[in-house]
């Protein structure tokens, strides 16, 4: 008998779960990364979109989203990877007091209501916004972050510097 063999089949080091059908398994700890994702003054024109990440079939957390710009540019949260309707699952968007849906433009935010972001400095004049994510976003099969301009507002182009913290989280 080698010293590597278990001599009691009972005696297990490793913790285990049950599962439903009544099988002990070893439990599998989750693998978590940090990553974090900049842009300092990127030109944004009305046919651009910055994708900041595009990661699908794993766990992601968004701690943190701020962003500057001095144009109509919004962010852009895709929930599923095959869609096909405009703000089907795409969850950064708010509703006008018309009932129009819309993107969330800094401009856009001071008379748009939503869930996501607030603007935290403004100079309206000179149309320079800074915005910051209110809460944590979590999201169960990934997603694609990005930021765009809004074609229909959005004449000479302008510049947006970003900052964007997230977790990956694999199952094992």
């Amino acid at each position: 008998m080698a010293w590597s063999e278990i001599i009691n089949s009972y005696l297990n080091t490793r913790n285990k779960v049950k599962q439903i059908n009544g099988e002990w398994v070893d439990m599998v700890k989750p693998v978590e990364t940090q990553h974090a994702r900049s842009g300092n003054r990127v030109t944004i024109t009305p046919e651009s979109e910055t994708i900041v990440f595009n990661k699908w079939g794993k766990k992601i957390i968004i701690d943190s989203i701020l962003f500057f710009t001095n144009t109509h540019v919004f962010p852009r949260l895709e929930i599923s990877e095959n869609n096909s309707v405009v703000y089907g699952t795409q969850i950064f968007h708010g509703i006008t007091m018309e009932g129009v849906r819309t993107g969330l433009s800094p401009a856009n935010l001071n008379f748009v209501k939503n869930d996501f972001f607030e603007v935290v400095n403004a100079d309206v004049e000179e149309g320079k916004y800074m915005v910051n994510l209110k809460k944590q976003i979590v999201l169960p099969e990934g997603g694609t972050l990005s930021f765009k301009g809004m074609s229909s507002a959005l004449e000479d182009g302008g510049i947006i510097t970003y900052k964007v913290y997230w977790r990956e989280i694999e199952e094992g």
